[in-house]
């Protein structure tokens, strides 16, 4: 089995993470850029680990264009975002995904892990009037300070368990 491990990441979370999910990958395997695997045959691969970041609650659109070339194959994602992993929003990006997934190919997983918000998105959090949707409590200052400290060594051990269970 043949495994094309790709990942699309704007601060690098999702890079960190994909990777850490590359070392767990059993076999013959390649690991690529989303923009590097976009030109790439994928017919030699049965399975695809895409790690993407969220965007607006579902994966960034580097991610979804890449997967609208993807047929027949096994997919498992690694998936990092500002909110918690255990939250409502991350099992609903975690049901788009596969959602996404079972389109055209075999849905194995998706292991979501909390990553550092990037540097845009705090500075368009602060732009809105009177921070209507972004309000400023005391619950989203915590989590924000947290995802900052991700990913980290535990999000390691539960991506790599993640896969090799999978394998």
């Amino acid at each position: 089995m043949k495994t094309l491990v790709v990942y699309s990441s704007l601060t690098g979370n999702t890079k960190k993470a994909t990777n850490w999910a590359f070392e767990a990958v059993v076999g013959e395997k390649k690991l690529l850029s989303v923009d590097e695997a976009m030109n790439v045959d994928l017919s030699p691969y049965t399975r695809i680990v895409h790690g993407f970041w969220v965007d607006k609650g579902s994966l960034d659109s580097k991610s979804r264009k890449f997967l609208k070339r993807v047929t027949g194959k096994e997919i498992i994602f690694i998936g990092t975002l500002g909110a918690y992993p255990d939250s409502d929003h991350a099992k609903k990006v975690t049901e788009r995904s596969q959602k996404i997934a079972e389109e055209e190919n075999h849905y194995l997983g998706t292991c979501m892990v909390q990553g550092k918000l990037s540097d845009s998105l705090l500075a368009s959090m602060n732009k809105f009037p009177l921070n209507l949707i972004f309000r400023k409590t005391e619950e989203r200052l915590e989590r924000i300070k947290v995802a900052a400290l991700h990913p980290n060594e535990e999000d390691k051990q539960k991506i790599q368990e993640f896969v090799r269970n999978l394998y």
